[in-house]
């Protein structure tokens, strides 16, 4: 996983009125996944999605780079972080050019930092209803 720290603080009271207004992105209708359990970082991957991102991307350029660094470098996803202004991709096979990341990042006054998570995804556990 990798964390890229761009020089801006996003307000989550801002954040959260910003979802209250009206979409400004062609995905409004948007669904995600199944409501299965995603059981593969692969499919983490494919299904995972954030509501705050398109809205903080657009009011924030300094986000969008960030995630558009990580998009280029290869990651499988792309995510803000709850909301905002970390940014995080996956790279589950370990494809990401790390000097290079490093690199871009330096260029546009942001932070890298790598790190792990557990090898495969946790199961999910449900109780009895």
């Amino acid at each position: 996983v990798w964390l890229v720290l761009p020089a801006v603080h996003v307000s989550t009271a801002w954040a959260y009125g910003a979802l209250r207004r009206p979409p400004a992105t062609e995905d409004e209708g948007r669904t995600t996944g199944s409501g299965a359990h995603a059981d593969t970082w692969a499919r983490v991957a494919a299904e995972a999605r954030n509501d705050f991102q398109d809205v903080v991307a657009a009011a924030h350029p300094e986000v969008r780079a960030a995630l558009e660094l990580l998009e280029r470098a290869g990651c499988a996803a792309t995510l803000l972080s709850g909301s905002g202004g970390a940014c995080f991709g996956l790279d589950p096979e370990g494809r990401v050019d790390a000097g290079a990341l490093e690199e871009a990042c330096r260029r546009q006054g942001m932070t890298l930092v790598g790190t792990r998570t557990l090898p495969g995804v946790p199961e999910v556990v449900r109780g009895k209803s």
